[in-house]
């Protein structure tokens, strides 16, 4: 094997070890015979194959090790036992037992006790044995946390996480203790939870499972909830419910509550209730109620109330009352209870009565 480059005898102490400046020996890449490169400790921290190079006074130390096709440039710093391999290193820091390979580092980052593989990572800091493979991670932190196979984490904190399958992370999020996979995280917050293939914006989901579902404009969903294949839209959704293959917009679920199949919509709000395979919209309020395979069409229904078992109410206002198995049409039933398979409809008002 002959030597690419030697050790001159210019040298700088950094910390207690020694650095000797690196000089070309013979051309290849953009290096030419004489050219003076950076700092190492010594030849071990630079192979003589490949054209891995280091630049300006950037330093390899502790045996770390510079493989490949390499460049360490601009004032960069490997150190402690890491590697480089076919990558560029670009005014950062890699440090702490840390690999990249085919990635670049660049502006300002630091890689400590992680791997970045097949990456770019811009103006971010990756540590606490994390890893980015495939991926790209600009102006963020990532620690302790996966961000692989095509994910883009972007002004935003990954922690204890795993961001994958084409996600994006970006706008100032906080992904902590949580999956996400071909999904995209925007200005909100996700702790503790699961979002797959779903879209999370200007929100907050906390200990809660999204899937295939948009939950956006400053919406809530916590406590053990979930989304599935719905939209939740300047709402809060929290406290054990589930929503599934609905769309909940501008609305509060609360309470233990369970939306299944369902349309809520128009400034609803939906309290301690059980909705089912049903249609509550336009301005209703349901509260502490349930309403099973039912249709709730501008409409209220709140305080204790309980719809089911194949119930329609359309253009009404249910209160304080429990109407079961029965269809309420473009009516008014005030504390009242209507039950056992009947039927009130078409501009009829029942009050105070049963």
């Amino acid at each position: 094997m002959t030597k690419k480059y030697e050790l001159t005898n210019e040298k700088i102490e950094y910390g207690i070890r020694t650095l000797y400046r690196i000089r070309a020996l013979r051309d290849f890449e953009d290096v030419k015979k004489g050219d003076l490169g950076g700092f190492v400790e010594s030849e071990k921290n630079l192979s003589h194959e490949g054209d891995c190079w280091i630049y300006d006074d950037s330093k390899v130390i502790e045996c770390s090790k510079i493989v490949g096709c390499s460049k360490v440039k601009n004032h960069s710093t490997v150190m402690t036992y890491s590697k480089v391999e076919d990558s560029t290193i670009e005014s950062s820091t890699v440090m702490n037992y840390s690999e990249v390979k085919n990635s670049t580092v660049m502006r300002n980052s630091i890689v400590k006790n992680s791997t970045v593989k097949n990456s770019k990572v811009e103006s971010s800091t990756i540590k606490s044995y994390s890893e980015v493979k495939n991926s790209t991670v600009e102006s963020s932190t990532v620690r302790c946390s996966t961000v692989m196979r095509n994910s883009i984490v972007k002004n935003s904190t990954v922690k204890n996480s795993v961001v994958m399958s084409n996600s994006t992370v970006m706008r100032n999020s906080i992904v902590k203790n949580s999956t996400v996979r071909y999904s995209t995280i925007e200005n909100s917050k996700v702790e503790n939870s699961k979002v797959d293939d779903s879209k999370v914006d200007n929100s907050i989901v906390d200990n809660s499972t999204v899937e295939s579902s948009t939950v956006e404009s400053q919406s809530i969903v916590m406590r053990n909830s979930i989304v599935k294949s719905s939209t939740v839209d300047n709402s809060v959704v929290l406290s054990k419910s589930k929503i599934e293959r609905s769309t909940v917009d501008n609305s509060t679920v609360v309470g233990e509550s369970k939306v299944e199949r369902s349309a809520v919509r128009g400034n609803s709000k939906i309290e301690f209730s059980i909705v089912d395979n049903s249609t509550v919209m336009s301005d209703s309020i349901v509260r502490r109620s349930t309403i099973e395979d039912s249709i709730v069409d501008d409409s209220t229904v709140k305080i204790d109330s309980i719809v089911k078992r194949y119930s329609e109410v359309k253009k009404s206002v249910v209160e304080s009352s429990t109407i079961e198995n029965s269809t309420v049409n473009n009516s008014i039933v005030d504390n009242s209870t209507v039950e056992s398979q009947s039927i009130v409809m078409r501009n009829s008002i029942v009050k105070s009565s049963t």
